[in-house]
């Protein structure tokens, strides 16, 4: 039954051979010159998958695991486990949980590409959702009104009183704001904005994510 299911998979042009590239090793040199899925790549997220990789990925996962004996059990293990509680009782939120599987993921799709597996085992994975204190209380939070705001900006020091009213009438991501140049104020006319072209993120000025940003 073997043999005639290769035979098959070989007319078809979908014979793959299992492939002896230590996963470890291989997401180690992926990291380095993946390029995103179509939207680019940012140079910050380059580096919150490698640190993601190397803090929770690279030392659960054995260095002698070949990336095409990875099953969805694995992910789902290792899911599990970012989810468990570390000595001190505390646990890592759902959020960070998934952008510790965001790389993972993609480096096992790219891994598809490569012809190194058939199947990507982390695609269905499920992913926690543990309602926290946190969000029940995010549900009550409103903006502040217009007297709210105006007590508020009445006792902040004056040189960020500015600054705290642009991002309160504008929404400006506190990375935005301080990204603005004069040329991206458009004051004139009757329906004077603001352009958001550009935020600083750790230190490097970057473009929006999308074109929605």
């Amino acid at each position: 039954r073997i043999k005639r299911a290769r035979e098959t998979d070989r007319d078809r042009g979908e014979l793959q051979e299992q492939s002896n590239i230590k996963f470890c090793k291989y997401a180690a040199e992926w990291i380095e010159s993946y390029q995103g899925r179509g939207k680019g790549f940012r140079a910050s997220s380059r580096t919150d998958y490698r640190c993601a990789l190397n803090k929770y990925v690279f030392p659960y996962f054995s260095d002698k695991l070949k990336i095409s004996q990875i099953t969805p059990k694995h992910i789902n293990d290792f899911v599990r486990s970012l989810c468990d509680e570390d000595k001190q009782g505390r646990r890592l939120a759902d959020s960070t949980v998934r952008n510790i599987l965001n790389p993972v993921r993609s480096c096992l799709a790219t891994a598809r590409e490569d012809g190194l597996i058939r199947h990507n085992p982390a695609v269905d994975i499920r992913l926690p959702h543990r309602p926290t204190v946190e969000d029940i209380e995010a549900e009550a939070v409103r903006p502040l009104k217009r007297d709210e705001l105006d007590a508020f900006l009445r006792i902040v020091h004056r040189r960020y009183a500015l600054l705290v009213e642009l991002m309160a009438w504008t929404g400006l991501r506190i990375s935005e704001v301080i990204a603005l140049q004069w040329k991206h104020l458009k004051l004139d006319g009757s329906r004077p904005h603001v352009r958001v072209r550009r935020a600083i993120v750790r230190g490097r000025i970057e473009p929006p994510k999308s074109k929605y940003g």
